[in-house]
């Protein structure tokens, strides 16, 4: 089976080596082209080309609308696209008449590692902040008007661990601040307290079955009002009035409030009945 694979190995790499030289060499795409795209899909893009050279190009399905940008004056067109497969790692195959751009499967495993290493990194930055931010309800370091570590934390140094920057930036929000114990000890209002604070909070104080959805990448939502698929509000945690009935936007960078009948990515809902609602991702 060893042998096997390896001849495998070697041929699939001689069809692929084979394919980008006939690519350079076919006389049809000696032709000089000229291509002035600026984030096209690639299949439009491969579309003009096609349409000046009078060879037909396509890609694979999943990579007709992946964007890209292709600026060439008087450039032989098979230049070009061994230039663009090489710039993408993708790789050119002859399908009788026509050439097909491709993910080679060293590209896809790669890719796929990137992309997991991208999620497991999230997690563990998520995990870290949750722990911290229990940790900080739990325990909230000591108050006083002399210590200036209170108010403004050291910074982490520079080749501080990722879990040194979240431990402090969990601290910097002090979530503390918003629960019902410590605004009644210091005769805080709701209103001064910092959305912030109110979500790190909530990632202390929410259910086990909250977590394990949020950390699975799914919407987690909370409210006072709780409709189905929405996790109660902590009695223990006070929110400002600004975001009560509110979600915060990512796309407007600022919270918006609810329509009465807007549904948010299934698992999170809100309306004007329902209180303080919040969805996280």
């Amino acid at each position: 089976m060893r042998w096997l694979s390896l001849w495998l190995c070697v041929i699939l790499t001689g069809q692929h080596t084979l394919a980008q030289e006939t690519l350079t060499n076919d006389p049809r795409l000696q032709t000089r082209i000229t291509v002035w795209l600026k984030m096209e899909p690639l299949r439009d893009t491969l579309r003009a080309i096609s349409n000046q050279t009078g060879v037909p190009l396509r890609c694979q399905d999943a990579l007709q609308h992946h964007k890209v940008s292709v600026f060439v004056e008087d450039r032989p067109a098979g230049e070009i696209l061994t230039q663009l497969a090489a710039l993408l790692r993708y790789a050119w195959r002859k399908d009788g008449e026509e050439y097909v751009l491709y993910v080679p499967e060293e590209t896809r495993q790669q890719e796929e590692g990137v992309l997991r290493a991208g999620r497991e990194a999230r997690v563990r930055a998520l995990r870290d902040v949750i722990r911290f931010a229990r940790e900080a309800l739990k325990n909230p370091p000591a108050e006083a008007e002399d210590d200036d570590s209170f108010w403004d934390p050291p910074q982490p140094s520079e080749d501080a661990p990722p879990e040194e920057w979240s431990r402090w930036s969990v601290y910097w929000y002090r979530p503390w601040e918003a629960t019902r114990g410590y605004a009644q000890k210091r005769g805080n209002f709701p209103e001064w307290v910092l959305e912030d604070a109110v979500l790190l909070a909530l990632l202390a104080k929410m259910p086990p079955q909250a977590e394990h959805a949020l950390l699975n990448g799914q919407l987690v939502g909370f409210s006072t009002r709780p409709m189905p698929g929405v996790y109660p509000m902590p009695a223990e945690i006070i929110a400002p009035h600004y975001i009560r009935e509110h979600e915060w936007d990512e796309n407007a960078g600022r919270f918006a409030r609810f329509s009465r009948t807007q549904s948010i990515g299934g698992s999170g809902y809100g309306s004007p009945s329902a209180g303080t609602t919040w969805n996280m991702s």
